[in-house]
């Protein structure tokens, strides 16, 4: 009886052994696969700020393009103030040569 005791622990013991390198060999795949996905959010959470970064230089560059239409704008209305002083005054100089011919053939 005491011999069939001790093949009875002696087979849990195997089993439990058996058992134990099971879970060591899971736990190691499961250790590797968390290794990876760590390794993954690391390089994911690299990529973010590499995209916030070109919103943000985008952002700039849109504000400085921005503030050049702007001032092309300005630039534009103060031509054309420019042309249309300058029309007057060419209407104005071609006016007083009319007048001018217009005496010199009375």
């Amino acid at each position: 009886a005491l011999h069939r005791e001790i093949k009875l622990l002696e087979q849990r013991r195997d089993e439990a052994a058996k058992s134990a390198r099971a879970h060591k060999y899971r736990i190691g795949i499961i250790n590797d696969h968390l290794h990876s996905v760590r390794q993954e959010i690391d390089h994911t959470n690299s990529l973010v700020a590499a995209k916030k970064s070109e919103v943000e230089t985008e952002g700039h560059l849109l504000s400085l393009a921005q503030r050049e239409i702007g001032q092309s704008q300005r630039d534009i209305s103060s031509l054309e103030n420019d042309i249309a002083t300058k029309q007057s005054k060419i209407h104005t100089c071609q006016s007083s040569v009319i007048v001018a011919e217009e005496e010199l053939e009375k």
